[in-house]
């Protein structure tokens, strides 16, 4: 029997970094549940704040202290073996305005909302 979760799989909304070649943010947000076996992960950019406001499409993270932004257009796949050390974990507030952006971008959802 296959067993559905490796336990070497990072955890849904974790914050890690990562060693992708060329890939310029600092961390990743993983999107993908560790449930969905894949050798790759959905992961979105997380990049620091520097002075923008959050929005639907890119959502406050928290790092300690320090404010990021993850970039949900910008969401791509990598390998699980490119992932670094979980260095955080998107705050229970925060799940909601991910969810929010995830909605937008592949359902069209929430109507009627500004996307700026």
């Amino acid at each position: 029997m296959m067993s559905l979760r490796a336990t070497s799989s990072p955890e849904w909304l974790a914050i890690c970094g990562h060693r992708v070649s060329g890939y310029r943010p600092p961390f990743v947000l993983i999107l993908q549940h560790p449930i969905v076996q894949s050798v790759t992960r959905i992961v979105a950019p997380v990049v620091p704040a520097l002075g923008h406001k959050p929005t639907i499409l890119s959502p406050r993270i928290m790092i300690g202290e320090d404010v990021y932004r993850a970039v949900l257009l910008e969401m791509t796949r990598t390998s699980v073996g490119s992932l670094g050390q979980t260095v955080n974990s998107a705050r229970l507030e925060d799940e909601d305005t991910v969810l929010a952006g995830i909605d937008a971008i592949f359902r069209g959802y929430p109507v009627g909302l500004p996307l700026h």
